[in-house]
């Protein structure tokens, strides 16, 4: 792995990390060229920004498994969080939680989190998806927006640490 880099970024500050891939390694052909930066907004988003170059044909596919519990650490589990993903569809997965290449609707599934819902209301449902993935361990199909910088893909809320309106509890 290269040096790390701290630089600030227009919006915030940014940690680019790197690595070369040597041709052949883990039997994928090509040199490969891989970077990833992660930015903290002066509004507290966070986002991460992926790149790759092969001087060979090769396959890539990156991605970032981490996830955070919103409440703190030692708080209990994240089934409460408040999910949002601007998906209408999602990728199914073999017993090897290999995408099959379909591209399955999400509605009326437990897949469906286009409105506001906490991630575990659906996980226990009887459902194929759900029992291969032990839970959700699949790609959303996101939808496209006309915003060409960014748009909103997905929020998660704790709802304990939602700004609570005036006047209740006073």
């Amino acid at each position: 792995m290269d040096r790390p880099k701290l630089f600030p970024a227009k919006d915030g500050q940014s940690l680019e990390l790197s690595y070369l891939s040597k041709d052949g390694e883990e039997g994928f052909p090509g040199n490969l060229k891989v970077s990833v930066v992660y930015t903290l907004t002066d509004s507290n988003a966070l986002r991460i920004t992926y790149s790759a170059i092969s001087d060979k044909k090769t396959v890539v596919n990156l991605t970032n498994h981490s996830y955070f519990n919103l409440a703190g650490q030692g708080s209990g589990d994240i089934l409460g969080h408040l999910l949002i993903i601007q998906a209408d569809k999602f990728t199914p997965v073999d017993a090897g939680l290999i995408p099959t290449g379909e591209f399955r609707d999400v509605a009326a599934t437990p897949f469906d989190f286009r409105k506001e819902l906490a991630i575990g209301a659906r996980i226990d449902q009887d459902e194929e998806q759900l029992k291969l993935g032990g839970g959700y361990d699949h790609n959303f199909v996101l939808q496209r927006s006309n915003d060409p910088e960014e748009s909103l893909a997905a929020r998660v809320l704790e709802p304990r640490l939602r700004p609570r309106p005036r006047g209740l509890d006073d």
